[in-house]
């Protein structure tokens, strides 16, 4: 069967060249690029790089992002949708025990052209009636690598990261039960983590209740972060909305905790956090709001009996 390409591949093998005629990479890489390669291939291949996005896709943009240089051409030039390293371009799964309802895949930014995709998946737990959204939100950088039209409203990934916190918050606000949990790529400082984007955090917990890990979720001991030179920090949370308390939090899913063949490997650059959340069932809400009006309707009597006795 012939798969159509979804991509200009004169375009691509222009960037490709350009890219190692500059030493942003060797082209042997067998993880996906990091800020500092897009930085010199920003700086560099600028006229290539604009050509590839002229001429290509979003979703081939998305596989271009999230595949290494060696695996460019095997796994991002075939069709979309009949490749499976290109058919997640938020990278967001949710998985359920109990039966979901009312999914959605939503964008951030469903009518521009994204170097860097992001969104959130959607969906209401059906035994308990409890919302669920699944975030993977922009990385926290001082720089961009996307093009106009979303590289003029957001100068820097920071804010676009911050108007992510914001158009969050905007739309969950009023939504009761909730569970907010996932990549913020923001959070707050602990013993031996620094905060990064404080303030866009600080945007979600402004609304949102939440119980804070003690210990960072992207590390330098994760060897799928770029080691050393990583500021370890805590980018993944869980927050809540409406009478649910979270009772436990810890990280989960370092390298100690799963081992493919004689190897201890995390599943993902970013370590897990597991919450156990309680949600206040709807009846006992309101017996407790009824047991509280007759304690303040007791009260008034009384005072009314003791004021004229």
């Amino acid at each position: 069967m012939n798969v159509k390409p979804s991509c200009d591949q004169i375009a691509l093998a222009n960037l490709f060249k350009c890219v190692l005629y500059n030493g942003c990479a060797n082209g042997t890489e067998k993880v996906r690029l990091g800020a500092t390669v897009f930085q010199c291939m920003e700086s560099n291949c600028k006229a290539e790089f604009t050509n590839l996005v002229l001429t290509s896709g979003e979703k081939y943009l998305s596989c271009v992002t999230r595949n290494s240089p060696q695996t460019y051409f095997t796994r991002c030039t075939g069709e979309p949708s009949t490749n499976i390293w290109n058919t997640n371009k938020l990278g967001l799964l949710l998985l359920s025990r109990k039966a979901l309802s009312d999914t959605n895949a939503v964008e951030f930014y469903p009518d521009y052209t994204n170097v860097f995709p992001q969104g959130y998946l959607q969906a209401k737990v059906d035994a308990n009636n409890l919302n669920v959204v699944c975030v993977h939100a922009i990385q926290y950088l001082p720089i961009t690598f996307e093009f106009p039209p979303v590289s003029d409203l957001f100068p820097t990934y920071a804010d676009q990261n911050a108007f992510e916190m914001q158009d969050l918050v905007k739309r969950f606000a009023s939504v009761e039960p909730l569970v907010l949990l996932g990549d913020m790529n923001v959070g707050p400082g602990a013993p031996s983590v620094s905060p990064l984007g404080l303030s866009n955090y600080e945007i979600l917990t402004s609304v949102f209740d939440t119980k804070v890990v003690k210990e960072c979720t992207f590390c330098s001991t994760n060897p799928y972060t770029g080691g050393e030179f990583v500021t370890n920090a805590i980018l993944d949370h869980v927050l809540v909305n409406g009478d649910i308390k979270i009772r436990r939090i810890k990280v989960v899913l370092k390298p100690n905790d799963f081992a493919l063949g004689e190897q201890n490997l995390p599943l993902s650059d970013h370590y897990g956090v597991k919450a156990v959340i309680k949600i206040q069932p709807k009846r006992r809400k309101e017996i407790n709001r009824t047991a509280k009006m007759f304690k303040e309707l007791f009260k008034a009597q009384l005072f009314t009996t003791t004021e004229y006795a």
